[in-house]
């Protein structure tokens, strides 16, 4: 069951590293070309790992404006009762327009309850401890009152890189010169990085793309088209877009990353545009 401990000890394959300055960066040997732009959600789907697979660098966008009940400081897991939220609350009370990095955990924050809930979602897999051992060690040292977001939820994702071993940089969008609101503010980051090529995801590329903007600005745009590919779970029917660690719960870490590996090149993941059309 749940527990506490001081810090987490191991730097081991899977471990998780809490300090910012050990974890690793690591830089691809071909020059950067393509850039990923994305928020840094707590423990993200598979979805958001894909775009990542197919970039040379990831933007982590921490100065853009936290949104509430969405998917920053909160994601789906699958638990005996069916698709549930796991969340780590945090202190709304004047952030309403804070940016990302501002954000801080609620005063109940707490590491335990987490726990108990992942606990209860996924002891039962075959490869629990898989995600046990590292989380346990990170929310138990980073999940309080006035803890950092950011520093949390980036955490963990650096773990799951670690998982995946994808090769790409990581860059601040606070660290960069960007400019500009939506597309452009886009546009400005992959500037600012060097990349020519920027990684779309689904929404994007069907909802609210200006091919012809990008193309104006001298960036290409590739798309990251998740395919609905299932795998192994518990409780039932296959559930969608649920957090990372169900993938490496129920096939453990070396299959887990297999799996999106054959999904990124066996499935045309990542599909280049043709925006001459």
């Amino acid at each position: 069951m749940p527990s506490s401990v001081s810090a987490p000890a191991a730097t081991t394959p899977g471990s998780c590293l809490l300090d910012r300055a050990a974890l690793p960066n690591a830089r691809p040997t071909r020059p950067v070309r393509s850039c990923a732009i994305h928020q840094p959600n707590l423990l993200p789907r598979l979805s958001t790992l894909a775009k990542l697979y197919a970039a040379d660098v990831w933007v982590i966008l921490d100065d853009v404006q936290f949104v509430r009940r969405d998917v920053q400081n909160r994601v789906a897991i699958k638990t005996p009762a069916g698709r549930a939220w796991l969340t780590v609350p945090v202190a709304s009370k004047g952030h309403y327009h804070s940016p990302i990095r501002e954000i801080e955990l609620a005063e109940h924050a707490d590491p335990d309850e987490l726990l108990r809930t992942i606990h209860h979602a996924y002891a039962k897999a075959p490869f629990f401890d898989d995600i046990w051992l590292p989380l346990e060690a990170t929310l138990s040292v980073l999940v309080r009152p006035g803890a950092s977001m950011l520093t949390l939820n980036e955490t963990l994702i650096r773990w799951l890189i670690e998982c995946f071993s994808l090769r790409l940089r990581f860059e601040y969008q606070s660290n960069l010169d960007w400019s500009g609101a939506r597309a452009d503010m886009l546009i400005s980051c992959c500037r600012a990085v060097g990349a020519d090529r920027y990684v779309a995801g689904k929404l994007a590329l069907e909802q609210y793309m200006d091919f012809d903007h990008w193309r104006a600005n001298g960036i290409e745009v590739v798309g990251s088209l998740f395919p609905p590919i299932e795998y192994p779970q518990l409780w039932g029917p296959f559930e969608y877009g649920l957090s990372s660690i169900d993938l490496i719960a129920n096939l453990g870490v070396e299959a887990a990353r297999n799996w999106l590996g054959m999904v990124a090149l066996e499935q045309d993941l990542v599909r280049q545009l043709d925006l001459a059309t």
